[in-house]
């Protein structure tokens, strides 16, 4: 006869096993940043629509200030780490299929390190390719003070290591259609003018 502790305690694991499989939608990871056409970019360049709720990252909170200690107006415009504000798990990843993180930057980093980049028409600056895009951004901020003179320069940051079936151009886009949305959630946490204009839609244009 099986006692009734071992039976509740096989409900128990069983429910905590459950629980740890449990999987959330393109618009629920990463605090939401997500959402409408950006959410099924996400989708079809990962191949899932379901996503492993990694909890363990800084998030924008934790980003943002990280940006707020960094900045220092009126003198050098100030750098920081990168902290990453989002990592995109697809379902039984030990490691994340797509990561974006932010830091504080200055403007003579612009380049393409070295990578094939393609530019495009979008923030101060941005280069996508199909494993990773960047994208600076001017941020005017009562947060910051000294902005308005100083502004601070937002470097964003996409890497992408599950490889996307879409085709190539497709791809450079939806990477930079993210790291965009990223950009925008945390320019309107920081409280940036227009949200370091970053719009809702980017219409993304090739300069080379």
């Amino acid at each position: 006869m099986v006692s009734l502790g071992l039976v509740l305690g096989a409900c128990v694991d069983s429910g905590s096993d459950e629980s740890e499989k449990r999987l959330v939608t393109s618009s629920e990871i990463c605090e939401g940043i997500f959402s409408g056409d950006v959410a099924r970019v996400l989708e079809k360049t990962t191949a899932t629509h379901e996503f492993f709720p990694f909890e363990w990252r800084s998030g924008i909170a934790e980003t943002a200030e990280s940006i707020k200690l960094a900045y220092a107006p009126g003198g050098a415009p100030g750098r920081s780490e990168k902290v990453n504000l989002c990592l995109v798990y697809r379902p039984n990843s030990t490691t994340p299929d797509i990561e974006i993180g932010f830091s504080l930057s200055e403007e003579k980093e612009f380049s393409s390190d070295g990578l094939d980049l393609v530019r495009y028409e979008l923030g101060r600056h941005a280069l996508a390719g199909t494993e990773k895009a960047l994208l600076y951004s001017e941020c005017v901020s009562p947060k910051l003070g000294g902005s308005s003179e100083h502004p601070a320069l937002l470097r964003g940051q996409l890497s992408r290591d599950f490889r996307s079936p879409t085709p190539a151009e497709e791809t450079r886009e939806a990477n930079l259609r993210l790291l965009a949305a990223a950009t925008r959630a945390l320019a309107r946490f920081l409280q940036c003018e227009n949200d370091a204009d970053m719009p809702e839609a980017p219409v993304l244009r090739r300069i080379s």
